[in-house]
């Protein structure tokens, strides 16, 4: 069997079913711990909030215009399952006062890390024809999936996290928005708000 012809047959045997039980686990896991998870999230949205503040009180950092929750696809190939979360002002990325925290995602992760030990397990009948390179391009595909599963806690949570007296406390620009996705790529809004003279302008 030719290495085009052994991926082939990889694939198709095994990574497509391994990705379906993963995803499955992972979907089962955060509707079972759902509670949970919502907590943790509202509180790496609670220390984003306090370090605003602090920075704020120190004449640190401005308004705040975005809050952004960053998957880095190379902290994830590396095991540092983790989004990055950062505050800008109305000029979002070119914001230069860095304002960071981090959000733990191993609770989503954990199930992509144990996806790629059962294909390396797998792969050993192969005789060398898939290597790590051809499971950690398997992998990096399959990142988005685990992304969407998050995303779609994180509007779940935001509805909570945005109530909390720390988030109220921050000084904000006329348009504030939270968004997670890629790191300065395609992101998406969870939430928005106008302060109420944008709101009133528009009447």
């Amino acid at each position: 069997m030719e290495k085009g012809e052994a991926l082939e047959h990889f694939i198709k045997n095994y990574v497509k079913t391994e990705s379906s039980v993963k995803m499955q686990k992972l979907k089962v896991y955060s509707e079972n711990n759902k509670d949970i998870l919502i907590d943790d999230f509202v509180e790496s949205f609670r220390r984003i909030c306090v370090k605003i503040k602090d920075m704020q009180d120190k004449g640190e950092k401005g308004e705040i215009g975005y809050i952004t929750y960053s998957l880095l696809r190379t902290n994830i190939m590396e095991g540092k399952l983790v989004y990055l979360i950062e505050a800008f002002n109305r000029i979002w990325f070119f914001d230069r006062i860095e304002c960071q925290e981090e959000y733990d995602v191993r609770w989503a992760y954990q199930f992509l890390d144990e996806f790629e030990a059962e294909l390396i397990e797998k792969s050993k009948p192969y005789l060398n024809k898939i290597g790590m390179p051809d499971i950690e391009r398997v992998k990096l595909k399959e990142i988005a999936l685990y992304n969407n599963v998050v995303i779609e806690l994180a509007k779940e949570a935001i509805l909570n996290a945005s109530e909390i007296k720390e988030f109220s406390d921050i000084l904000k620009e006329d348009v504030i928005e939270i968004r997670i996705g890629e790191y300065k790529g395609p992101s998406e809004v969870i939430y928005r708000k106008e302060s109420n003279a944008i709101s009133g302008a528009k009447l």
